[in-house]
């Protein structure tokens, strides 16, 4: 139960940060800036795992393979030659994307810091799997989770306090020197952290990593994009003002998924080694503990956000935003059924069956998409698709599980019953 709460805590620290820049950014820039800003922030940050096709996610299973077998040599030289091989195939990945903006009419300047900020994000992204898989779990977790919010607040509140007309362009400036100020500390723990290693001679495969990271990196696109595409997709139908609008929206309702994502992070070993005994019972008991605590997180948030979401989105975001308090409610009722489900996605993941879990994310990332544009992409229509996908794919995935290994994981509907599982 510690590792759980401190899992949470460390996570809510960084939504804590983000929650603080999105004031900021509303705060300062018009509606269509702001909504610019938050279109550009979902493609870095909801695809900036294919920095390296997966080699990062990879990497750590190889990592701590040559560890348990205690060949510190391979470790160095695994390190060195991914870090080679995730520039080369990053600086291509982010040259091909700004081409293809480019030519699709996009402004050449937000073009270019775009791409230079994703770079920065892969390349923090990299240093912190490195770290986490030598053993600085730590470190690792510090440079994935909050450290770009902080550099980012470092950054941006003393530019913003001098320049209370800044524009879209310079925030988005001050953005990508944060990042990479970031990386550049990422990457001085990263060579600190392998100069204890020897240097081993001899060559090294990267194919399994990249076999196994692929995988677990298109899996993170696409459950990052399902929260992003409401926003792309109203942005494109309807302008950048309305998807700024349903950006605050979402970045409230990731606050409170958030919780669920934390769990789903430290459950993993666990599931892993009652899987190994085959004590399916045990992984139920765990599962539907973990459901009926998100879920009533989820539905207290849904509560709240009823009874005064509107007075304290206009207080603290700007008149503009009231509207979003109806959308956020909207949004809630996905997270409710995420939660739902409980940690059901990672249970099929770590028992062997990710290409499930992977399928089904594909087909209601395409599925949200198609009905928003149905439904003419507003923000309160988009925000139905998403939670109509949510409760769709979780009701799947745990209707899946039940049918193959004979568990149920959804809440317990008695507090006696969720205290003898506890």
């Amino acid at each position: 139960m510690l590792t759980y709460i401190s899992a949470v805590g460390f996570r809510y620290f960084s939504i804590g940060l983000q929650f603080a820049i999105v004031v900021l950014i509303t705060r300062t820039l018009s509606p269509a800036g702001s909504g610019s800003y938050f279109l550009i922030l979902g493609v870095v940050s909801s695809t900036y795992y294919l920095a390296g096709f997966g080699l990062p996610d990879g990497l750590v299973k190889s990592i701590a393979l040559a560890r348990a077998s205690d060949d510190e040599g391979l470790v160095r030289t695994l390190v060195e030659k991914s870090w080679a091989a995730t520039a080369a195939l990053s600086l291509a990945l982010a040259g091909a994307g700004s081409l293809g903006a480019y030519f699709a009419g996009l402004p050449s300047a937000q073009v270019a810091v775009s791409a230079i900020w994703w770079l920065c994000y892969g390349a923090i992204f990299f240093c912190a799997q490195c770290l986490l898989a030598m053993g600085r779990a730590s470190l690792g977790s510090f440079f994935f989770y909050p450290a770009t919010n902080i550099f980012q607040i470092v950054f941006l509140l003393p530019f913003l306090l001098l320049h209370k007309d800044a524009g879209l362009s310079g925030v988005l400036a001050v953005t990508v020197i944060s990042a990479l100020s970031c990386a550049a500390v990422a990457a001085g723990f990263l060579v600190w952290a392998i100069s204890r290693f020897p240097r081993g001679p001899g060559s090294v495969s990267l194919v399994p990593a990249f076999s196994l990271g692929i995988v677990i990196c298109i899996s993170r696109v696409l459950q990052s994009a399902l929260y992003w595409i409401p926003v792309w997709m109203t942005g494109a139908l309807q302008g950048a003002a309305a998807a700024g609008l349903i950006a605050v929206a979402s970045r409230l309702a990731v606050a409170v998924a958030s919780l669920m994502a934390a769990i789903r992070f430290t459950v993993r070993p666990e599931i892993v080694a009652a899987a190994a005994r085959g004590d399916w019972h045990e992984i139920e008991r765990k599962g539907r503990a973990i459901a009926s605590v998100a879920s009533f997180a989820a539905f207290a948030a849904l509560v709240g956000a009823l009874a005064v979401g509107a007075p304290l989105i206009a207080l603290l975001f700007g008149e503009v935003y009231r509207p979003a308090a109806a959308i956020l409610c909207v949004l809630l009722l996905g997270t409710l059924g995420e939660c739902f489900g409980g940690p059901v996605d990672e249970v099929l993941r770590m028992t062997g069956r990710s290409h499930i879990v992977l399928g089904l994310l594909a087909i209601f990332a395409v599925a949200e998409t198609v009905l928003i544009a149905g439904l003419g992409g507003s923000p309160l229509s988009a925000a139905m698709a998403q939670s109509i996908a949510l409760i769709g794919m979780y009701a799947l995935l745990v209707t899946y599980l039940k049918a193959k290994n004979s568990i149920l994981i959804v809440p317990y509907f008695s507090l006696r019953a969720l205290a003898g599982a506890l």
